[in-house]
């Protein structure tokens, strides 16, 4: 039986959000052949990504093992083949797969993976001959992506999800284009002659991705209740309508289900309808989620290598009795998913938050450092930009900083923190924050 991710010990919990991987990782090919099959099986579920360490000299080794150690790797490349493999993209160099090391010989992902997958159904005895893969797929949840006319429009998925699980962008979660400040103070209005500019998110260099911002200042509130859409619509194609009850979706969310309630989901849900963004992005992995997103873009046929922008609304169009709501989330939100662009959360410890009705510092504290393997110690500064905050002083941050550390220490979702010089950040002068999971 798969562990559930709350439970894990074998394996680093570290790995339970779409990472960028490194050379100094433990999981080295000869350490996931090595692993037992339901630790291989968990690592793979919740990333499946690390199916790209494995060689193809991996395979027999594995089937020597036995079948029930194949099963995993051939569901995480399906998994890959149907979502995060744009056709002309390269896999990371920092893999052990030799095939890749070649400057003029490197094979793109999609056309690994197949190879990859046709090496698998041998070993397993179902091997059957398949036609080249291209970027015109449709991905497909659950099903080996197939060849579609490039006119054709593409069904759109959000990335899957394990029980108790929801997703964020890092666009939302490491960037301050949700605030926080004084509760119930008025929120702001960004329109065209004075939009939000947001040019610094934590793990990406300095204006490599800037978003312009036009609606109703955005709160933990409004995006709350975007993560319980986007649950919602992972099984869906993006587009199609998505039906709830108040009733269902307030108790999603664990408030209450009174009269105010209503209201006040009834204004969150209209705001996320408002919130237009125009994404201008040279980080590699949103463009090239782009180029494969709109093949017959004049922008991804384009031989330039030079940023992509999108413009797109946070939900669509919406209907309601008062009592059931259908809404759609917009196609193009795909592009900030997947890996390196978004990562998963628990619901158990986020509830935990909601429960104990902690405000909106501690909330979006938790959401950053869940955005990392390991978060790098942040000066006030730096936690001012990525958390939106809109306090005047910085002694005033620094005291909501600090209780908010305190909260999750004692709801037990770090294991330490300290505020001081750090040894990571030895050509910083400021003070940082640093915490233990």
């Amino acid at each position: 039986m798969t562990p559930h991710i709350d439970d894990a010990s074998a394996i680093d919990r570290r790995y339970a959000n779409n990472l960028r991987y490194s050379p100094i990782d433990e999981w080295t090919e000869r350490n996931i052949i090595q692993a037992s099959a339901a630790e291989r099986e968990f690592l793979l579920e919740i990333q499946p990504c690390f199916a790209y360490r494995l060689s193809f000299a991996a395979v027999p080794k594995l089937k020597k093992r036995g079948p029930e150690h194949l099963a995993p790797v051939q569901r995480a490349v399906d998994r890959l083949l149907a979502a995060d493999a744009p056709a002309d993209e390269y896999p990371p160099l920092d893999g052990p797969a030799l095939q890749w090391k070649g400057s003029n010989d490197r094979l793109t992902r999609r056309v690994w993976l197949q190879r990859l997958s046709d090496a698998l159904a041998h070993e397993t005895g179902c091997f059957v001959a398949k036609p080249t893969v291209t970027g015109s797929e449709a991905p497909t949840p659950g099903k080996r992506a197939k060849a579609v006319p490039v006119a054709a429009v593409t069904a759109w998925y959000l990335p899957e999800l394990r029980a108790g699980q929801f997703q964020l962008p890092h666009l939302v979660t490491c960037g301050s284009l949700v605030h926080i400040g004084v509760r119930n103070s008025r929120r702001r209005q960004f329109g065209p002659d004075a939009p939000l500019h947001v040019v610094e998110f934590s793990g990406q260099s300095y204006e490599d991705t800037v978003v312009t911002y036009l609606g109703e200042e955005m709160r933990t509130g409004d995006i709350e209740v975007w993560g319980q859409l986007l649950k919602l619509a992972t099984p869906l194609p993006l587009g199609a309508r998505v039906t709830v009850s108040a009733r269902e979706l307030l108790i999603a969310l664990g408030r209450g289900t009174g009269g105010p309630a209503y209201k006040t989901l009834r204004a969150e849900i209209a705001r996320l309808q408002g919130a237009r963004l125009v994404v201008r992005s040279s980080f590699a992995p949103m463009r090239d989620q782009f180029r494969a997103m709109f093949p017959d873009d004049p922008v991804s046929n384009s031989a330039s290598r030079g940023p992509v922008e999108v413009a797109f609304q946070l939900l669509g169009p919406s209907s309601t009795d008062g009592n059931v709501w259908s809404v759609s989330v917009p196609r193009e939100v795909r592009v900030a998913f997947g890996v390196r662009l978004s990562s998963w959360f628990s619901e158990h410890e986020y509830g935990i938050l909601t429960r104990r009705k902690h405000g909106d510092t501690v909330k979006r504290l938790f959401l950053l450092y869940r955005s990392h393997a390991k978060p790098w110690p942040f000066t006030v500064r730096e936690l001012r930009s990525y958390l939106g905050s809109t306090m005047g002083r910085d002694s005033d941050l620094k005291t909501a900083l600090d209780l908010a550390h305190h909260q999750l220490l004692n709801a037990g979702l770090i294991k330490a923190w300290r505020y001081g010089l750090s040894d990571r950040r030895r050509n910083c002068s400021d003070r940082t924050y640093e915490v233990d999971f």
